[in-house]
């Protein structure tokens, strides 16, 4: 007897639903190789980020360490610039000691006296003339113990601290300048004291670039600046 028509179709079913499905399985393969280029891909990634992490910390490094040699360079030049400056300071001093000395090869005080009429022309009375012949005294003094080389003396032939106040005179600007010249070749002098002083540029100009490098100390109270009027 010849099996029925229908359960030739019920076993043909049953075989067509248990075979492979070619289709699925190539689906399944698609999925694990794009998961393992996936994998792959951020295996290459993470290696990529340690070496970028990796080139920072290196580029962190040498940023610091050329922050610390631009520091320290610009540590040196401005270390530099003032040693320059103070050389300098020095070769002007011995400039003007050069000149000082091609005149003076044999020196003697010779800014002239001042006599006691001068002073009474200007308007001034007997006190004050006492006054200003013992300031000349002062300064020749002072002059002579620089001149013979008393290291680190303190000059105090410009204080007049409790006496009558020295206004400025052009007849006082040679013993400036021999003073000036004797402060030029010292050695060193320690304190110069200028107290109850009028200072006339002139008188400045004279004084002050010979105690440059010279002078420790200056000590300057009640000093007058007189008023020049332009014309």
């Amino acid at each position: 007897m010849e099996p029925s028509r229908c359960s030739q179709g019920d076993e043909g079913r049953k075989r067509k639903l248990e075979a492979p499905n070619s289709e699925g399985s190539l689906v399944a393969s698609d999925m694990e190789d794009l998961k393992a280029l996936l994998d792959q891909h951020s295996q290459q990634m993470r290696r990529m980020q340690s070496q970028i992490d990796g080139l920072a910390a290196v580029n962190s490094t040498l940023q610091a360490r050329l922050d610390g040699q631009a520091e320290s360079q610009a540590q040196e030049v401005d270390e530099l610039r003032e040693k320059c400056g103070v050389l300098e300071s020095r070769c002007d001093s011995l400039e003007r000691s050069i000149q000082v000395l091609r005149m003076d090869v044999s020196w003697t005080y010779t800014a002239p006296d001042i006599p006691r009429r001068h002073w009474f022309e200007q308007g001034h009375d007997e006190e004050y003339a006492d006054n200003m012949e013992r300031c000349r005294r002062r300064i020749k003094a002072d002059v002579e113990r620089i001149r013979y080389g008393e290291d680190g003396y303190s000059c105090s032939c410009l204080d007049y601290y409790g006496q009558t106040e020295v206004l400025y005179d052009d007849a006082l600007l040679p013993h400036f300048k021999e003073l000036a010249d004797a402060i030029q070749l010292s050695n060193h002098i320690q304190l110069i004291d200028i107290d109850n002083l009028e200072l006339h540029p002139s008188a400045l100009g004279i004084l002050f670039p010979a105690m440059e490098g010279k002078v420790a100390d200056i000590d300057m109270r009640n000093i007058r600046f007189p008023l020049i009027r332009m014309p």
